[in-house]
């Protein structure tokens, strides 16, 4: 038995296939055309959030504080992460995320490789270039350029 997610059910590029978290754990790949299922993840643990990548690869928030990226033909681990404070990540596009890593940092992630891509300090967030962190970050979200562009 499989459910809907609270952001909506992530779709394949080519709609052709629904993955979506099982209420026993682990992540399912349904055929759209029939229904039947392509796969299941042999892991138990409670997928929270599911990212469809350009690549194909999907990047989910997964167990307690997991990130982890599948092959969405296969559903095989390609690499997983242990970084997630809250079992959550924030779409930043352009193949990124940002991830709550501890108590005093925000991580942007690659989300096809779960690279490292910046580090975003708590305090300085609260401080007065805090601001000009978000806008940036949030400008180039929204025109989709990457972090590492000037």
């Amino acid at each position: 038995v499989t459910f809907s997610m609270l952001w909506g059910i992530p779709l394949s590029y080519d709609c052709m296939h629904i993955f979506a978290p099982q209420v026993n754990g682990g992540v399912c790949c349904i055929s759209v055309e029939d229904g039947s299922i392509m796969w299941k993840t042999k892991s138990r643990a409670h997928f929270k959030q599911i990212m469809v990548n350009k690549t194909g690869s999907i990047c989910c928030a997964s167990g307690e504080h997991d990130i982890v990226v599948l092959n969405s033909v296969t559903g095989a681990e390609i690499v997983k992460k242990r970084i997630s404070v809250n079992n959550h990540f924030t779409v930043l596009g352009n193949s990124s995320v940002l991830v709550e890593a501890t108590s005093t940092t925000w991580n942007i992630l690659n989300s096809e490789t779960l690279e490292t891509i910046e580090i975003l300090k708590k305090n300085e967030l609260n401080s007065s270039n805090g601001r000009e962190i978000w806008k940036r970050v949030f400008r180039e979200w929204e025109s989709g350029n990457n972090y590492n562009e000037d």
